[in-house]
């Protein structure tokens, strides 16, 4: 499964800017809104009744449903020890982030799985504001060997489905590559220097790219030693847009892209460049899905498998060496 470097400097990249435009200053404080506090005090609660092994009162701190289904039971005991990852639950802390606007909802999860241990399985909850506005402890009560056998279900068939799409796309992106082409035999030193970056689809299959990253960081210049020059972009706001590529077709990424633009070259002598890969993704196009309504996330739907589902290929481009000038 492709790791998605490209949303890993996404995600470094508005780290940056955060510490940039926080460096300094601390972070604004924000009390908690009295729906939070409540269902806080609630979870506290019900804590405290489960650590004392109150049993009957910890179930009269949960939902409806739960309780309704904990008549199935011989005693609330054995109903919260079958169904309930108590330990994990007792070292909750809070909810982990901050709620606004009018919520009724705090959703939680406990990895019930080693630590080492694949896949790794989650027990879903949270706090949940009754009709009578009170918050009460929600969870689906099903005994917990039976809920790890239906969790591992549905992230076997989520697997099941990525390695078919990842079949599929091993013959389509052998037909896909790059080129690099120098719009000018003259390259001088103050002035732009231009490429048209392409991206070819030579097979018989459409697919799909995104390459906003490729054109503004993927192409590689390098002095006559080998050295790499310096990216001098920075931090930028990219826009990410999933496009078609159709079989035998061909796309330019960039019609007249300057090297100059994020490359200070300031001596003369020969250099190279070439898009090695970095910030291009071809894959299989894949359905747009909103969020499950599932709260407690039993259907699993297209998680991980949303918009573009890419190949793990990389596609360096041919290298094009240039004698820079006075």
């Amino acid at each position: 499964m492709n790791s998605r470097p490209v949303w890993l400097l996404l995600v470094a990249i508005s780290l940056s800017a955060f510490l940039n435009a926080h460096a300094g200053h601390p972070e604004p404080v924000h009390r908690k809104s009295q729906g939070e506090r409540d269902a806080n005090m609630a979870l506290l609660q019900f804590q405290n009744a489960l650590a004392a092994d109150r049993w009957d009162d910890a179930l009269l701190l949960c939902s409806a449903d739960v309780q309704i289904k904990a008549k199935e039971w011989p005693s609330a005991e054995k109903f919260f020890k079958d169904t309930m990852p108590i330990e994990h639950v007792l070292a909750r802390g809070d909810f982990g982030w901050p709620g606004s606007g009018d919520i009724k909802f705090y959703g939680m999860f406990e990895t019930i799985s080693d630590y080492d241990e694949q896949p790794r399985i989650d027990w879903f909850w949270g706090m949940a504001l009754a009709e009578n506005g009170k918050w009460v402890v929600d969870y689906p009560p099903v005994l917990l060997p039976d809920y790890v056998v239906q969790r591992k279900a549905l992230l076997k068939a989520r697997d099941d489905k990525e390695a078919a799409l990842r079949l599929a796309l091993e013959s389509k992106v052998s037909f896909v590559s790059t080129r690099l082409v120098p719009l000018t035999n003259q390259f001088t030193l103050g002035q732009p220097m231009l490429f048209r970056f392409e991206l070819t689809n030579a097979g018989p299959s459409d697919v799909y790219f995104e390459g906003g990253f490729a054109v503004h960081y993927g192409l590689v210049v390098r002095d006559e030693r080998g050295t790499v020059l310096t990216n001098t972009l920075g931090p930028a706001q990219i826009q990410f847009s999933r496009r078609e590529l159709p079989a035998h077709s061909a796309v330019a990424l960039a019609e007249a892209q300057d090297i100059t633009w994020n490359h200070r070259i300031t001596e003369p002598g020969k250099y190279s460049v070439q898009f090695e890969g970095y910030g291009l993704e071809i894959g299989e196009g894949v359905p747009m899905v909103g969020p499950s309504t599932d709260r407690f996330n039993r259907t699993l739907g297209e998680i991980g498998l949303s918009g573009l589902f890419p190949a793990t290929n990389k596609f360096p481009s041919n290298v094009v060496k240039i004698d820079v000038r006075r």
